[in-house]
Parts: structure tokens; sequence; C-alpha cells
């Protein structure tokens, strides 16, 4: 008995220690989300609700701070009712956000399936298909935005033969579609290249999921005779469900929140100009929009997995 209760006091110390350096990993953590994150935090929701008034104070004809009233709602009513951009960025990122996800998410599932075989440079092809995402992160892929920008606009400008045998609009109004039509397929392929830079940090996700699979699995359908296309759709999917909802949440936060995004670009062009009122008010719409999305997701991923559960 006193061997056991020995035994039982190291076990509780040990789980002790993992605890406290489990907290100390995180501590850093936390004293940066309260100093950096939470008083922003609940300094955009004010600004939100308040709007700048007069200039309170001003030294030797500097003015030093403004002091912003409370008005309630009426800066999310400006936004929704009178402001003549916003519906339409809101609309237009909605609609990118609805053609870029599927897409995102079934190339990054793709080049997973792909990596994951047995093949010579196997170790080089994912440095190559994960080298976008350091390089999107950095200040090469400005240079490389600007030079493409540049050479659009020299193209445009000029009467490249190269730039006019891949003018999709052209091709696509030549076969009969319709104008709106033709815009916006046009623009979808325009953004594929982006796309594919943005399917890094996914396919990393999906191939750590095809990995941990059990062999077994595969081995045992092979015993049962099960084709490539049945071990697909009952052994992968089925086991990669949580990280297919874990890429679906991160896909959705990053087409949200990009600098690209026309209902954030207009948020930041306000911020540039110190209308911090409503720009904040477009981001906590944006925000509270994007957790919708987000709880949805979970909920149809929720049942989904219920569903499969009970097979």
């Amino acid at each position: 008995m006193i061997g056991i209760g020995k035994s039982k006091r190291k076990f509780r110390s040990l789980e002790s220690r993992r605890r406290l350096y489990g907290r100390m990993f995180i501590l850093v953590w936390e004293i940066g989300f309260v100093l950096f994150f939470v008083a922003p935090i609940f300094q955009s929701i004010w600004y939100s609700i308040s709007k700048a008034g007069p200039l309170d104070e001003v030294n030797n004809g500097i003015f030093t701070y403004i002091k912003n009233n409370f008005v309630g709602m009426k800066n999310y009513k400006y936004i929704w009712a009178e402001d003549p951009d916003f519906l339409n960025n809101l609309g237009q990122s909605i609609t990118g956000f609805l053609y870029s996800l599927p897409i995102i998410i079934v190339l990054s599932l793709v080049l997973s399936l792909f990596l994951n075989q047995k093949f010579h440079g196997r170790l080089l092809a994912r440095a190559v298909f994960f080298l976008p995402v350091i390089i999107a992160t950095g200040v090469v892929m400005n240079i490389i935005s600007e030079d493409m920008i540049a050479s659009q606009l020299r193209n445009q400008t000029s009467d490249s033969g190269i730039y006019n045998a891949i003018n999709f609009a052209n091709m696509l109004m030549n076969m009969g579609l319709p104008q709106l039509i033709t815009e916006r397929i046009a623009s979808y392929i325009a953004s594929i290249f982006d796309l594919l830079w943005s399917a890094g940090v996914q396919t990393i996700l999906f191939l750590a999921g095809l990995q941990a699979i059990p062999s077994y699995l595969y081995e045992v359908a092979d015993v049962e005779g099960a084709n490539t296309w049945e071990k697909f759709w009952f052994i992968t999917m089925p086991m990669l469900m949580n990280v297919l909802l874990l890429n679906i949440i991160y896909t959705s936060i990053e087409l949200f929140t990009s600098s690209t995004n026309l209902a954030m670009k207009q948020a930041y062009g306000m911020i540039m100009q110190s209308n911090y009122n409503s720009s904040s008010a477009i981001i906590w719409s944006y925000c509270a929009i994007l957790g919708v999305v987000i709880g949805l997701l979970i909920l149809t991923f929720s049942r989904i997995l219920k569903k499969i559960s009970s097979y």
C-alpha cells in the first residue's frame, strides 16, 4: 500500500510539472494577447459605436487628440444604408469567396494526394509546393505583384501579340456569351495564379492527415478487392473529415481577411484617412458575416461526421 501511495504521488507530481511547463510555454502568448490584442479589440468596438467630435486640445497649433462621442448604431446604419461602395464590395467579396474556397480545397487535396505517393524527388517536390507560402508572406511577393501590374499596363498600352493571344475576355465574347458572364469568367481565370499560391498550407495539412491514416485499412481494402476510387471515398475521405473542416475554416478566414479583399480594402482605405469610426463598423460587420459562415460550416460538418460515425 505504501508503494502504491508513493507511485501515485510521483505520477501526480509528474503531471503537475507537465501542466506547469505547458502554462509556461503559453504564458508568453497570453501576455502578448492581453497587451496587443484585447485593448485594440475593445478600442475598435468603441470606435464603431462612436463618432469623432471636435478637437478638444491644441498644443502650439498641433492637434493632440480627437474626442469620440457615443452615437450607437449610426455608423452601422451609414455603411449598410448610405455608403455607396460597401454593399457592392461586400457582394464581390462573398462571390469571390464562394468561388475561391472550393478551388483551393480541391487543389490542395489533389496536390497532397500526389505528394503522398512514393517517387524520386518527393521531398524536393514538397518543398517546391510549399515555397509560395514562404514567398507570399514577405517582401518578395510585393515585388512580384508590382512587376506583374507594371507588365500588364505595358501590355495594355501596346499591340502585344502574346497579350492578345491570351485575352480570354475576347475569346469568350466570340463564343457569344453575355458580357457579364464573360467578365466574371475572365476575372476567375486571371485569379487562378493567386489561388495556386494560396494552397500551400492546406496542402501540408492534408498531407499530414493522409500520413496519419493507418496503412492496415488500405491493406484490408485490397484484400476485399476494393479499387482506388472506393478506397478514396470509403477510407481516405472519412479519415480526412476533421482536416477538411480545419482547412475550410482556415481558408475562409484567410480569404475574408485578405488585403486583396474589396471590403477589407475599403476599411483599410478609411483607416488611412483616419476615419476609424466607419472603418471599425465595416470590419465588425464583416467579422459577424465571417462568424456566421464558419458557424454554418461547423454545423454542417458536425452533422456529416455524425452520419459517418453511425455507419
